[in-house]
């Protein structure tokens, strides 16, 4: 199965290098990053990335990168 961006796009920046440590640990590698905003609080980032794997190992790796969020929590 090929994963190809725009699945998960907003990060919020005190959960972006737990999302990516998750991301790259389950075969899943971010292609870019930015921001469309310049002062908002909490900062705000949008993330790319893309895989080619299993389909179940890959969900697998995005559930790990969500429940890496606060979102996630509610």
């Amino acid at each position: 199965m090929r994963l190809k961006d725009d699945v998960m796009r907003l990060v919020a920046g005190d959960e972006f290098n737990p999302v990516v440590k998750a991301l790259r640990s389950n075969g899943i590698e971010m292609t870019a990053l930015h921001s469309h905003m310049l002062d908002e609080q909490p900062r705000l980032f949008f993330m790319h990335f893309w895989a080619n794997d299993d389909a179940i190992k890959l969900a697998k790796g995005l559930r790990a990168a969500l429940d890496k969020m606060a979102n996630a929590k509610s």
